[in-house]
């Protein structure tokens, strides 16, 4: 099911850390492994600085990381997801007894890189957050995008003429398959979209 859930005072990075605390620490199963995807974009920066900084995150245990997607750029590039989250959510270290998967990009092509972070993800998804782009897209998938079609793969390769880089992303078939999924939507212009 879903559920539209709008933070409308100054205080939406505390509400948005405690839903997703809910959702990841609930009483009944502290003990049992759990996994989280994380986006890039500009929107959730600001968000993944604040929650970094949290006890709470920095007592996590038993949660691997995950990514929805991933520019083909080297690991170290200001594009690139997994350096973003490094320097804002994972600035003071990875929480004991966690991990972070990223997607290998610098290793294969676009399509073996979906390919092989395919093979490796949970068969059962506990949260998937995202962003959502200033054209409408999500993860990288694209508005009207032929990658919207697909229903047995994964993670796709992903172009658009409209963005620089090649990507890996999530498919639409995974993010059907998540138990939650959160699209964090920041500024007046993509309240417009949602529309």
């Amino acid at each position: 099911m879903a559920r539209l859930i709008e933070f409308k005072n100054d205080n939406w990075q505390r509400n948005l850390h405690d839903y997703i605390y809910d959702i990841i620490c609930p009483e009944s199963d502290k003990n049992k492994r759990k996994n989280i995807f994380l986006t890039g974009g500009n929107s959730i920066k600001s968000f993944y600085n604040f929650w970094g900084k949290q006890k709470s995150f920095k007592d996590f245990k038993k949660i691997d990381f995950y990514f929805s997607d991933e520019r083909l750029v080297k690991f170290n590039s200001n594009q690139s997801n997994y350096h973003m989250i490094l320097t804002t959510l994972f600035k003071a270290g990875i929480p004991n007894d966690c991990k972070l998967h990223r997607i290998e990009v610098e290793k294969y092509n676009s399509y073996d890189a979906a390919k092989h972070y395919s093979s490796i993800i949970p068969r059962q998804i506990d949260l998937m957050i995202f962003s959502l782009g200033i054209d409408g897209h999500i993860a990288s998938l694209f508005p009207y995008s032929e990658n919207l079609q697909e229903k047995d793969r994964l993670f796709l390769p992903s172009k658009s003429n409209f963005h620089k880089f090649e990507r890996v992303t999530a498919s639409l078939a995974l993010i059907k398959k998540a138990n939650n999924s959160l699209i964090i939507v920041k500024g007046k212009e993509k309240k417009q979209i949602m529309m």
